[in-house]
């Protein structure tokens, strides 16, 4: 994007948005895509792969990439198989191609003026003395800042290091939320004591268990006895947006390597979803427990709304496929038909269409709206415009009335993506599962010539 005029440019495609990307001195930036590292032109033109991964190392992904020495060293993270923690620090020579481990458990590699290395670590940013032209470590590695926010996909610090010294970052309390119940009223009631950094709840069909995405695994919560199981292993990294099957026995759910379901009761191990590529984000299955409908990115549009089988060939093909952006797709309970989000009018507005045919579309919003869910008899659509929550009534078969939105709380509550919903709605239609802020949990720490205390502590020769 142009600061001096807005001007937005589309450079690639396919980038993996949570791994990480660097923009070079060499003005190249540098994305994952299939977890592996790609490098394009920052004014555009044919990107190059640049790693593969391994997979006799059983490497699933390679991310956080940092551009020094002008654009001839490239530092990385490698994720092996093995376990989410067997994360190594990398050393990629540009030039000529030679790899090299520098830290052998780490992540987020960044390389501060002042002749360090940087990397993170148990919750904690590591320095240690770095001699770019060897590629290697040559001095004591040493904590160097304590208690720092991971985001909630990817084991990785909400933290930024300039060119001139200056480190930007958010303190573990930072962006920890509550899950909470909330009635058509806006009368709240707590669900969680234990602050988390949660994401999209999804209550099972039997409405006594929740899945939800915190810290880069799911969670099961028995929501009477308030417990919370993990439900992902080390097998499977960057894990979020949680659905599940119909029948309440599995939860499918989006991998940095494409989409997997594994067993509700947390027994046996995850299975890839066959048809599903990285960068698919699931949505909603169909009744039947048969079709599901997720997202889609193509080279030749924003987001789509595609359908894949479960059971046989998956054979995805897509179902609303324009250049807008399209998401949040939700099948209706009685599985004919289908709401979702499309910035197709110039702002995200919601629509529903009759699944899986004719080509037919209704408005629901009608001042913006998105992350659409329905009532689960069937007669109701909530969506959320900002804080507002609203709801919409839906009758008829072949041709649909919908009624004038109607308003039901307008309260801050986490918003998160622009068209999958961070909340869900009860078995009755009463009661909404909100994620909510906790107080002063927004603060970012920027700290000026940050390096100069980098020096003092982790001395250099």
């Amino acid at each position: 994007m142009s600061l001096a005029d807005g001007l937005v440019t589309t450079v690639e495609h396919d980038a993996e948005f949570s791994a990480g990307a660097a923009w070079g001195a060499d003005d190249r930036i540098t994305f994952v895509r299939a977890g592996a590292l790609w490098q394009v032109p920052a004014s555009g033109g044919p990107a190059k792969q640049l790693t593969t991964l391994d997979s006799g190392k059983r490497e699933l992904l390679h991310a956080w990439p940092s551009v020094i020495a002008q654009g001839r060293i490239l530092l990385f993270v490698s994720i092996t198989g093995s376990s989410r923690g067997a994360s190594h620090v990398e050393a990629l020579s540009l030039a000529t191609g030679r790899r090299r481990v520098i830290v052998e458990s780490g992540t987020f590699p960044l390389y501060a003026p002042s002749g360090h290395l940087v990397f993170f670590r148990d919750g904690a940013l590591l320095g240690a003395p770095f001699d770019v032209d060897r590629m290697e470590v040559t001095g004591p590695v040493v904590r160097v800042l304590e208690n720092l926010a991971v985001g909630t996909t990817m084991d990785a610090p909400f933290a930024a290091l300039s060119n001139a010294g200056s480190l930007a970052y958010a303190p573990s309390d930072a962006g920890t939320t509550r899950l909470v119940w909330v009635s058509r009223q806006g009368v709240e009631q707590p669900i969680t004591e234990t602050p988390r950094r949660y994401q999209y709840p999804r209550l099972a069909p039997d409405g006594r268990r929740t899945v939800v995405a915190a810290d880069g695994d799911l969670w099961i919560q028995d929501i009477a006895r308030a417990t919370f199981t993990r439900l992902t292993s080390e097998q499977t990294v960057g894990n979020a947006f949680p659905v599940w099957t119909p029948d309440g026995t599995r939860v499918l759910f989006r991998t940095l390597t494409g989409m997997y379901w594994t067993a509700a009761d947390g027994s046996g191990h995850p299975e890839a979803i066959a048809g599903s590529l990285s960068g698919d984000l699931p949505c909603s299955v169909s009744r039947d427990g048969d079709t599901l409908a997720f997202l889609r990115q193509t080279a030749q549009s924003s987001r789509d709304i595609y359908v894949l089988s479960l059971h046989g060939q998956p054979r995805p093909r897509p179902v609303v496929s324009t250049s807008a952006f399209e998401g949040g797709a939700q099948f209706s309970p009685d599985g004919h038909w289908m709401a979702y989000a499309s910035d197709e009018s110039g702002q995200m507005q919601v629509y529903v269409r009759p699944f899986p045919g004719p080509d037919r579309r209704w408005p629901v919003s009608t001042h913006g709206g998105t992350q659409p869910m329905w009532n689960r008899n069937g007669k109701e659509i909530f969506y959320r415009i900002g804080n507002k929550m609203m709801v919409v009534d839906v009758s008829g078969s072949a041709d649909l009335t919908l009624s004038q939105p109607r308003q039901l709380f307008d309260q801050r509550y986490v918003f998160q993506n622009v068209s999958l919903a961070n909340y869900d709605v009860s078995s009755d239609g009463q009661r909404f599962v909100m994620v909510k802020d906790e107080a002063g949990s927004g603060r970012l720490n920027v700290v000026l010539n940050w390096t100069e205390e980098l020096k003092r502590l982790v001395p250099t020769r």
